[in-house]
């Protein structure tokens, strides 16, 4: 073989390696995009927070992930679907809260110390909750009524707001069904707020 086609066959190859590793980067990228549309299409979905009702926990304008099948539990935070009627149209809208009670519990709201009381499912004795996450301790009332106890039923929950001043919550809406719980941000989505705030808030539907 002479040089001049010894060079044609190096360039060839060269060539085949070149197209190699594009494809392989474009079936890494595609790949990539369709997993993540897969997860945000069916497993998680993002939301923004539009207010103050979660403070000190989140901010107004930050962005999370919520989970749409995980385990709800006490102390969670959830994403849950509600109702609003507007100039004779009925309006679908989220907000965002913590779980107190899940199905069995008695929450109790004692106003005159400002806390909440839980009677677990299957326990007799009310216990007083340690909530570090509240923005005002001592916060916890309900206007003109000393104490009132809350049974949440099967299927339900009992909620509340970070922030309880001015949180529109279980207080004044009662207990809510499990099946309004759109999802659920978890521990490792609150860590991470930061980031997804600043990649994703564009695109995410806002909460309050």
């Amino acid at each position: 073989m002479v040089k001049g086609q010894v060079g044609l066959v190096e360039q060839e190859k060269k060539r085949d390696r070149n197209d190699f590793t594009l494809t392989l980067i474009l079936s890494i990228i595609v790949g990539i995009t369709l997993i993540f549309f897969i997860v945000f299409q069916y497993f998680v979905f993002l939301v923004t927070i539009d207010g103050s009702s979660m403070e000190n926990t989140l901010q107004n304008g930050e962005t999370l992930i919520a989970s749409r099948y995980a385990d709800i539990d006490r102390g969670d935070i959830v994403v849950i679907e509600k109702q609003k009627v507007e100039k004779e149209q009925t309006i679908n809208y989220l907000v965002i809260k913590r779980v107190i009670g899940i199905a069995g519990d008695v929450v109790r709201i004692n106003s005159d110390e400002g806390c909440v009381y839980l009677k677990k499912a299957g326990e007799n004795t009310f216990v007083k909750l340690d909530e570090p996450y509240i923005k005002q301790p001592n916060s916890t009332r309900i206007e003109g009524q000393s104490q009132v106890d809350f049974t949440v039923r099967e299927g339900e929950i009992f909620y509340l707001g970070d922030n309880r001043r001015p949180s529109m919550d279980s207080r004044s809406d009662g207990c809510c069904s499990t099946e309004k719980v759109m999802g659920v941000v978890k521990n490792w989505a609150v860590s991470i707020k930061g980031f997804t705030t600043k990649v994703f808030s564009n695109v995410s539907q806002k909460t309050s």
